[in-house]
């Protein structure tokens, strides 16, 4: 039997009898997973296969409490294992040492995914089981702010200083790279006012950044953070989804959404194939913040007619702090400028840590170049298939505020409607049903269109999501891409003079329909929204 200890030493993790694994390299990246009873591990290791149930590569470490779902009672240290061993991940209740568990969290999985780039990947491992962000909601909190703060804040950072100075002490280096976090269903379950998630999350986060950076002098600049989101008791999205959306886009973060993993918020834990592959997917999103593939995919790939990207400062030109000009980055020297009045301001920080551009007057608005009447230099050509993307976030005035139109030619319009989910309007006829089943005011989007000349008929995509597939339109003469002009609006009043403010962040026109969901992969890693791909999407986790 494998006995890890609470030792404040470095054990090896190896049963009796087998020889060490040789020397290990000098540094160590560590990865905090915490959270509630999934991060603390509920699946059971007989549910692997043998090929899972094998050591893995990497160290581990890990604390709890002697009564595993509350926080204020004795707390147990683990010694660091050179090994991830199936069954020595989990600190049972009223046990004080890794005597051997049925059970296990993320940490397989995850460990199994993540690139070591010639260091050893680590986890240290903190959890405990229903808990709540907020003080007084269950028996032990999170909470960084209350009077006292939460015992699983005192806890948690009472692991991390153990763990790491028990790295010290054995004389190793390490580097602190990154959090897993995997907690919500107590929340979700409980009468958590909704509005309030999103500020906790991110009250917490900026915490564990604090913390982590005063006390223990990790550079938190664009420190990564995997979020695991749950779903409701059926795995269904919940109402207040949007919220950890809207906590991710104050960080380097992504998003894990257990509800493709059967995880939901009554009978929460995850079983084993299902906390396998949720770690897999934490491990791949990890890798894509911290070792993106040189030879990963960009739209520069595809044959592009407009690429417009807020976040590329190469590609601004500002007059003070006002937008003068937005360099087209396709081939075709489509660059935007604002309207006369406008006061466009690229903003850092503002989504994933990446910059927008904010629109937050009636005179704002921004427009490719006027090129004459009928010159196809928008879509490069009048015929064919064309597909266009736009990834925006609007606060919209009014229900007849456009998103974006076109100018010379048949206009093309996107407006919110009364119920504010995106009508899609050629030379003013609507464009198949509604874009969205709910009210998009304040929520990140992409919308994809495919305008296909040849059959008059057109498609959309909501964040990878058919919404329209198809449709025959019924305008005389048929579509005809010949505008010349598109007005972006934060970009366009359609027909009041009270514009959509917002953010914009980008926006691709390519005749490369082959490509769409790479391009709907780039796009949603990039700016926050991979968590809305379809499940079947190729690029969810993974982007091309």
């Amino acid at each position: 039997m494998l006995d890890f200890g609470t030792g404040l030493g470095v054990g090896k993790g190896v049963a009796s009898g087998e020889s060490p694994d040789p020397p290990a390299p000098a540094s160590l990246d560590v990865y905090i997973l915490a959270g509630q009873s999934n991060a603390h591990g509920h699946a059971p290791v007989d549910d692997l296969t043998s090929s899972q149930q094998q050591p893995k590569s990497g160290w581990f470490y890990t604390s709890w409490h002697h009564n595993t779902s509350n926080a204020s009672t004795t707390q147990y240290y683990s010694s660091w294992a050179e090994t991830v061993v199936p069954g020595y991940t989990r600190g049972d209740a009223t046990e004080s040492t890794l005597a051997g568990s049925d059970y296990f969290g993320p940490e397989l999985g995850f460990i199994s995914q993540i690139n070591g780039n010639g260091n050893i990947p680590a986890i240290l491992k903190y959890a405990t089981g229903a808990t709540s962000l907020f003080d007084g909601a269950t028996t032990s909190s999170w909470d960084t702010t209350s009077s006292p703060v939460g015992d699983c804040w005192t806890g948690f950072k009472s692991a991390i200083s153990d763990g790491l100075s028990k790295l010290t002490s054995a004389g190793r280096s390490y580097t602190v790279k990154g959090l897993i976090w995997y907690q919500g269903e107590s929340d979700g379950a409980s009468s958590t006012p909704i509005g309030t998630i999103s500020a906790k999350l991110t009250e917490f986060f900026n915490a564990t950044l604090s913390y982590l950076s005063g006390t223990h002098s990790v550079n938190t600049t664009n420190f990564p953070i995997i979020i695991t989101k749950p779903a409701d008791a059926n795995g269904n999205v919940l109402s207040w989804d949007r919220e950890y959306d809207e906590a991710s886009f104050n960080f380097n973060a992504r998003i894990v959404n257990a509800y493709d993993h059967h995880g939901a918020y009554t009978n929460v834990h995850l079983q084993g194939q299902d906390m396998w592959n949720l770690g897999v997917n934490q491990g791949k999103l990890m890798n894509d913040i911290i070792s993106p593939s040189s030879s990963a995919y960009t739209p520069a790939d595809s044959s592009t007619a407009l690429w417009i990207d807020a976040n590329d400062n190469t590609t601004i030109t500002k007059s003070g702090s006002n937008l003068t000009q937005i360099d087209d980055k396709s081939d075709q020297g489509k660059d935007v400028t604002p309207v006369s009045g406008s006061t466009i301001v690229p903003t850092a920080n503002k989504i994933r840590r990446k910059q927008t551009l904010v629109f937050s007057g009636d005179a704002d608005a921004m427009r490719t170049p006027d090129f004459g009447w009928y010159d196809p230099r928008l879509f490069t050509t009048p015929n064919g298939v064309h597909d266009w993307f736009l990834v925006v976030k609007p606060s919209f005035n009014n229900n007849q505020d456009a998103v974006f139109s076109t100018q010379k030619g048949p206009s093309i319009t996107l407006i919110p409607l009364s119920g504010r989910k995106y009508q899609l309007y050629y030379a003013g006829i609507a464009i198949g049903s509604e874009l969205a089943t709910s009210d998009q005011d304040g929520i990140l989007n992409m919308i994809g269109i495919r305008w296909d000349t040849d059959n008059n008929q057109v498609s959309t995509w909501l964040n990878g999501n058919l919404t329209n597939d198809a449709v025959t339109t019924t305008v005389s003469g048929g579509i005809q891409m010949n505008n010349t002009t598109m007005v972006v609006n934060y970009m366009t009043q359609y027909a009041y003079a009270i514009k959509t403010d917002g953010s914009f962040c980008e926006s691709i026109i390519t005749d490369a329909t082959n490509d769409r969901q790479k391009i709907e992969g780039y796009l949603a890693h990039k700016w926050g929204l991979e968590s809305k791909l379809p499940h079947s999407h190729p690029y969810r986790y993974t982007p091309a």
